[in-house]
């Protein structure tokens, strides 16, 4: 008897278990006042399996605006964040205390997930719900947000319990865990959330976002003291509190009345970016096309500061816009190293002979130079004292990445995001003035793709009058051919690409020289020497009988199809 263990030519082997690598998402919500608001399933596939809709949800524990969404991989899309927008907005006005206030707004924050902030009617939405969004700072979310604290993990407790008693029930799941058995464990999880209120009101309290626990700035810098001292790992960086700095170099290379211009034109055609639009630009004002979308942050961000207009290339600016607190705060840290002897060169408690032996030891690995100025003066014995050894050498290495100058790492560069904010910073997002850069970055899409398609239109109908024309005088050419013995050297170029195409169905272009068309053509009469002896001694009756036939602009097949380079349609 012979067992198959595995294929020897596979790197990796899976056992087959009763197990599941099925995963969904869960949207969790809950109020500073300890309210659970909607949940919403982000489900793999294209139909809601029947049975679970949202009365499902609220009989097992959800609140009012939960749902399940499908997509195609189990993550929120922007689409699938605008099917759930209205339902999971009046949730949230359905929620304890909010609902008894229907004109007052309600302020959320979320993280920066790029898909919740992108879609224009998503964000209008909540807006006509009076629900003022929030995004919070990149990176924070494990110091400032509510759910990063103990409802995370104890979301996690329950989801952990809920999914092992899955695999144990196997009269239930046969062996095999389906992403729809995990929506009973993720209603478990909100059923918790919905026992211990005090979790959520704690967690509030602990990111100072409850309003009746406020603390004041200075204190909760102080709170957060370790996070802040992290940041010295990071080199200081000059900032502007302009947004100048960071438009593309095409605004920066402007003159001024070139930027004049570009504002004209966009203010004449009511600053909208329709394809007349964009033509003028493209052709007065000498915009690319691909740039388009960077010029629309530009003229953005000069109606908001008209100063841009006489700006040059910018220069290096400190004048960064931080809170008094924080650069106080920030300035009084103490070092990452504060407090470590291998960093100190005279540590306090030593003395006498230990403090020597601790100095030379210091001196060995953070000495920028391995040999001091007073080498010369030594003995052979007393440089191989002092010299480090390989051990200190490496030691070396290792305290300069721990907390030396090795261990300060550039930031990353701050960019534009296509509404004109830092992205990653702070702000609200669905304002007024946000939801329409936005609707004007697809405007501008929308026209560019026009622009692309007309473009590529017209190239068809260019290349189908061209094809015509060489189907027209290809027997005339034959004629010609025949008429001057064979000899292709007394051709035009035009004539070798029409008898090219016409008799042998290769399509010559006309913009190569001549002695390359002539030697083209001539191999294709070797080839296939019958092709022109066939038609040859009928000249005339083939001139009489030629009917070209008719090319309509789609017919015609682009053998060098590329995108035109003066239509391009996209832009970061």
């Amino acid at each position: 008897m012979v067992r198959v263990l595995g294929d020897k030519q596979k790197k990796k082997h899976e056992k087959v278990l009763s197990d599941s690598r099925k995963s969904v998402t869960v949207l969790r919500s809950a109020a500073f006042g300890g309210a659970t608001g909607p949940t919403t399933f982000v489900m793999k596939g294209v139909r809601v399996k029947a049975g679970y809709t949202p009365t499902y949800l609220r009989k097992h524990g959800a609140a009012p605006g939960s749902t399940i969404v499908m997509t195609p991989n189990a993550f929120m899309t922007e689409d699938s964040w605008l099917k759930i927008a209205a339902d999971r907005a009046d949730g949230i006005r359905s929620m304890p205390v909010i609902r008894d206030h229907p004109d007052w707004w309600v302020f959320e924050i979320m993280d920066g997930f790029g898909a919740h902030w992108s879609n224009p009617k998503a964000l209008e939405i909540y807006r006509e719900r009076r629900i003022m969004q929030g995004k919070e700072e990149g990176d924070t979310s494990h110091v400032c947000q509510l759910y990063d604290g103990e409802p995370a993990k104890s979301d996690k407790r329950v989801l952990r319990s809920g999914v092992d008693m899955l695999r144990q029930a196997a009269s239930f799941s046969q062996g095999v865990v389906d992403q729809w058995d995990l929506i009973p464990v993720g209603l478990a999880a909100v059923r918790n959330g919905n026992e211990h209120p005090q979790r959520w009101i704690d967690a509030a309290i602990r990111v100072n976002l409850h309003p009746d626990h406020r603390r004041p700035f200075p204190v909760w810098l102080e709170d957060i003291r370790g996070f802040l001292q992290g940041g010295q790992s990071f080199k200081p960086e000059e900032v502007s509190t302009d947004i100048y700095p960071l438009l593309p170099e095409l605004w920066h290379s402007m003159t001024p009345q070139d930027k004049r211009l570009v504002m004209a034109i966009v203010e004449e055609h009511g600053g909208k970016y329709t394809p007349a639009c964009l033509t003028k630009l493209y052709t007065d004002a000498h915009v690319p096309y691909p740039e388009m979308q960077k010029l629309r942050l530009c003229v953005d961000a000069a109606k908001e500061n008209p100063s841009h207009l006489d700006m040059g290339i910018p220069m290096g600016n400190t004048n960064a816009l931080v809170a008094p607190e924080l650069a106080a705060a920030v300035a009084a840290l103490p070092p990452v190293t504060d407090g470590l002897d291998s960093f100190q060169l005279k540590p306090p408690g030593l003395k006498g002979k230990h403090l020597f032996e601790h100095m030379v030891r210091f001196r060995a690995h953070h000495a920028d130079s391995l040999a001091p100025s007073f080498i010369d003066d030594l003995t052979a014995d007393q440089k191989a004292i002092i010299s480090p050894t390989q051990q200190d050498l490496t030691v070396r290495s290792i305290l300069r990445d721990a907390g030396g100058s090795g261990a300060t790492k550039k930031l990353a560069q701050r960019k534009l995001n296509n509404s004109g904010a830092i992205t990653s910073h702070c702000g609200l997002q669905n304002q007024p003035e946000r939801i329409k850069k936005l609707k004007d970055a697809l405007e501008l899409t929308a026209s560019l793709a026009e622009i692309s398609a007309g473009a590529k239109k017209e190239k068809a109908k260019v290349k189908a009058k061209e094809t015509s024309g060489l189907l027209q005088s290809a027997a005339a050419a034959l004629q010609k051919f025949v008429s001057k013995g064979n000899d292709l050297d007394k051709l035009t170029k035009k004539d070798i690409c029409a008898i090219s195409f016409r008799y042998f169905g290769v399509k010559l272009k006309e913009v190569g020289s001549k002695p390359t068309l002539v030697t083209s053509l001539q191999e294709l009469i070797t080839a296939q020497p019958d092709v022109l002896s066939s038609v040859g001694p009928n000249i005339a009756e083939a001139l009489l009988s030629e009917t070209p036939p008719a090319f309509a602009a789609d017919d015609i097949e682009d053998d060098d199809a590329q995108q035109d380079p003066e239509s391009g349609d996209e832009s970061d």
